[in-house]
């Protein structure tokens, strides 16, 4: 079936790009036979237009010098590119107008001398709303084995229900979205840690998912330091009300510390993950206090 389908969409894809050869083909024809010595590329105004399509439209061209696929249409598979003839008398009418089509599939007209660059900054790059319906869409492919991937190893419980919900998140550069990049991170980590035996990688990604229940953001190397050095001088629910106090000292790699009972949190410098568990009597003579 998948072969088949292959084959079928194979096919559609030289069914359009010969029939456009053969309209393009026809219509340059028929500016010879009509006397027509100029002709201007006419690209399609909406987000799916190919780079080579963006950049001839507007562009004007002879016609005894056309040449299809440099600068005469079709210039690739399924293009939908096509030309309009110069004739000398365009300046003796009102300037008319061309279909554009935004994100969502809507119709509406812009200036007929518009070029597609023109078009694209007005109605795309500086309407911030439409400028992300189309980078969604652009995406969506990429964007949907990514969340297939995150899905996989992280759960479906703990990723967006849906994938437009996922790419909301992901380009309104929320707070959730970088968190599922670090679980994604660290889980992979942890998976990829050939030292650990397979049931301590397990008890690693469960306890991940404890702390992380807790509010709590934990490394591979945090988490490992709690199961194969801590656990059982101190539990999980110790670090879970030791995250809640302040940061008391930094690092002079701009690392912070929450450092209480003989236990240092380290922190990475922006403060959101767990990156170490380290059991101290004292303070390191490099920490710096932090005050309130």
């Amino acid at each position: 079936e998948k072969d088949f389908d292959l084959a079928e969409g194979q096919a559609e894809r030289l069914i359009q790009t010969e029939s456009a050869f053969f309209i393009e083909a026809a219509t340059l024809k028929s500016y010879e036979e009509t006397g027509v010595d100029e002709y201007k590329i006419l690209a399609t105004l909406d987000y799916k237009t190919s780079a080579i399509c963006r950049s001839m439209d507007g562009k004007v061209f002879s016609r005894k010098d056309a040449v299809t696929g440099v600068n005469y249409p079709p210039f690739h598979c399924r293009c939908r590119t096509t030309t309009v003839p110069l004739t000398g008398y365009e300046d003796m009418f009102e300037p008319g107008e061309r279909v554009a089509r935004n994100a969502d599939g809507d119709i509406y007209y812009v200036p007929e001398d518009m070029t597609y660059p023109e078009w694209y900054k007005k109605y795309v790059e500086d309407d911030p709303e439409e400028a992300l319906k189309v980078k969604k869409l652009q995406n969506r492919r990429a964007d949907k084995e990514q969340y297939e991937r995150y899905k996989k190893r992280l759960g479906k419980e703990n990723v967006p229900e849906t994938l437009d919900m996922w790419q909301e998140k992901k380009y309104n550069g929320s707070e959730d979205h970088k968190a599922l990049e670090r679980s994604y991170r660290t889980i992979g980590e942890i998976e990829g840690k050939s030292q650990w035996s397979d049931t301590f990688r397990q008890k690693a990604i469960d306890a991940y998912w404890e702390f992380k229940q807790n509010g709590i953001e934990m490394s591979a190397h945090a988490v490992g330091r709690f199961l194969d050095r801590c656990e059982g001088m101190f539990t999980l629910n110790d670090i879970v009300m030791q995250a809640k106090r302040r940061f008391n000292y930094i690092q002079p790699d701009g690392r912070y510390v929450k450092f209480y009972n003989g236990i240092a949190m380290i922190y990475n410098s922006s403060g959101t993950e767990v990156v170490s568990l380290v059991m101290r009597n004292t303070i390191k003579k490099d920490w710096s206090e932090l005050h309130d």
